[in-house]
């Protein structure tokens, strides 16, 4: 799991991350085939945005997240 005591994501949590995000994303991709009625394209956009991401940290050593603070 990602490392509570800093924002920090290695490349092995990345790379189980994108695992993650690529198997959801090939369940979106299921669904769409099979039920083309059912709108899914939003969660694939979302889905192909983060496994952009993840495959760039999983390139590196370690990245520093961007964590959004809700003001």
């Amino acid at each position: 799991m990602i490392n509570k005591k800093s924002d920090f994501l290695t490349k092995r949590e990345a790379k189980y991350l994108l695992q993650f995000a690529n198997d959801a994303k090939k369940y979106f991709e299921d669904i769409k085939l099979s039920k083309p009625n059912i709108n899914v394209e939003h969660e694939l956009l979302e889905l192909y945005k983060i496994t952009d991401s993840l495959n760039s940290i999983a390139t590196k050593n370690v990245i520093k997240l961007n964590l959004i603070k809700k003001e």
